[in-house]
């Protein structure tokens, strides 16, 4: 993995994804992290950018575990706050 592009002034990085099975399977694998601060909290978007090498290769989808997981925390962190 290595950072592709840090901007503070929007508070967003991009990594470069590579190795392993990544690079048996794409030719690009980007993740991008933008925080976004609101009147009621901050928004979080995630984004995912992929190039498979050949459209025979399946979509691989894993990595979509680790975004969904983060649900959780959100709510505990919402409710975490609503007791404070």
């Amino acid at each position: 993995m290595s950072i592709e592009e840090v901007d503070d002034e929007n508070k967003k990085i991009t990594w470069k994804q590579f190795g392993g099975d990544i690079d048996k399977h794409n030719k690009l694998f980007k993740l991008t992290l933008e925080v976004n601060d609101k009147a009621d909290g901050t928004v979080v978007k995630r984004t995912v950018e992929y190039e498979k090498i050949s459209e025979d290769i399946e979509p691989r989808n894993g990595w979509m575990d680790m975004f969904k997981n983060t649900r959780d925390v959100d709510a505990n962190l919402v409710k975490e706050k609503a007791f404070s």
